[in-house]
């Protein structure tokens, strides 16, 4: 699997963004280890941080309200490190029920490590990120 530390940059003129471009994140910084993956980015004048488990087991990712649970699975598939993401809803009385589609998200590099590419099958979408600094720029 590779290994997808470092700082992206989104190079929207191969992306196809569609409407989902405004929660594109124009830069991402990945910190990969043997069991996690780290994705720190910025969405306007939020910082927002999201770290995953790579063994393939559900964690709850965020809160949203006081009853929903957005669930997250990510596992490694052949040359790719796919993550799964869905609203979970609670309410008393009755049972869980999925709020929002699951939407799979496959992150992979070009066999040169320059380009990372995450394509999301629900929404149509193809992000691609060219490598702006890799890993020992960042001090690993």
């Amino acid at each position: 699997v590779p290994d997808l530390t470092g700082v992206w940059k989104l190079n929207k003129e191969k992306s196809d963004l569609r409407v989902w471009a405004k929660v594109t994140p124009d830069s991402i910084v990945i910190h990969q280890t043997q069991r996690t993956v780290q994705f720190d980015y910025k969405l306007g004048v939020k910082d927002l941080s999201k770290t995953y488990t790579t063994d393939g087991s559900t964690q709850v990712v965020s809160t949203i309200g006081y009853n929903h649970e957005k669930l997250a699975r990510a596992y490694r598939s052949k040359d790719a490190l796919v993550v799964e993401e869905r609203v979970v809803a609670h309410f008393a009385g009755f049972p869980d029920f999925e709020d929002v589609q699951m939407t799979t998200t496959r992150w992979s590099l070009s066999s040169d490590g320059k380009i990372l590419t995450a394509k999301n099958g629900e929404r149509a979408t193809t992000a691609v990120f060219d490598l702006d600094k890799p890993i020992a720029a960042l001090g690993h």
